[in-house]
């Protein structure tokens, strides 16, 4: 039998040697594309759950795809709920992004439903594809995962910068996500995600993770471009260069 090893988060190892990380941003459900990021050089993979079109089979294979690759691979959640961050996270998924977080118990929901005890209720079952299918001692497994599991939350409302620094302060979050589309909305600046508004929230998010030693997502983690947006740019470029 092979010897199991417990699989390290790569975009956590990146950080902590103070390094930037770089990662692709996915709405194509594609394993290829996973691979392709891996062979780029990139960091980390984010499959966005919330606005693209992937089940839970697809979202299990490009989590695959990426350890193939070393590249780590984080989901953000269609929404806050325990069973949803589950799957990702027994399919073997290195953290998540979680939406519309708005309040502190919001936070805590999230953090709850993402890591196991102590510091979470996170469901305990044994022999699944993160503990290598009941290969790796389950208390081994257990004193180590929560390390590993990186928890993001979307700060995209104004109830949530109302509650911005009880939202940071959160023992188990590891960074905050702006969403600028959704808290223009809020805002009722819809559209302008370059409003002074916007910008001057930004900031705000920003001094809230680093009084709590949180990461920014936007900061040391960096988007290296939406899959989407790279192909259509590059056949229109492309095109017009033929």
């Amino acid at each position: 039998m092979k010897s199991p090893q417990m699989k390290q988060n790569n975009l956590r190892r990146v950080l902590a040697e103070g390094k930037k990380a770089y990662g692709a941003w996915l709405l194509i459900p594609s394993t290829i594309i996973v691979e392709i990021a891996g062979y780029a050089g990139l960091d980390f993979a984010a499959i966005d759950n919330e606005q693209g079109n992937f089940n839970d089979e697809t979202i299990a294979e490009m989590i695959r795809a990426g350890e193939n690759v070393g590249l780590a691979v984080i989901v953000r959640v269609v929404d806050n709920h325990p069973g949803l961050i589950l799957k990702v996270l027994n399919a073997g998924g290195d953290g998540i992004i979680v939406p519309h977080i708005c309040t502190k118990e919001d936070a805590e929901r999230a953090v709850r439903a993402a890591k196991h005890a102590p510091e979470g209720m996170r469901g305990a079952m044994y022999a699944l594809r993160r503990d290598g299918y009941g290969t790796i001692n389950h208390g081994e497994y257990l004193a180590a995962i929560n390390d590993e599991i990186m928890v993001f939350l979307t700060i995209e409302d104004v109830e949530a910068m109302n509650n911005l620094d009880e939202i940071a302060a959160v023992k188990g979050v590891d960074g905050l996500v702006i969403g600028r589309a959704d808290l223009a909305q809020s805002m009722g600046i819809i559209g302008q995600m370059a409003h002074p508004d916007i910008k001057a929230a930004e900031q705000k998010i920003v001094a809230a993770c680093k009084a709590n030693g949180l990461e920014f997502y936007g900061d040391r983690i960096i988007d290296a471009g939406i899959d989407q947006d790279l192909l259509l740019n590059g056949w229109i470029k492309a095109r017009q260069e033929l």
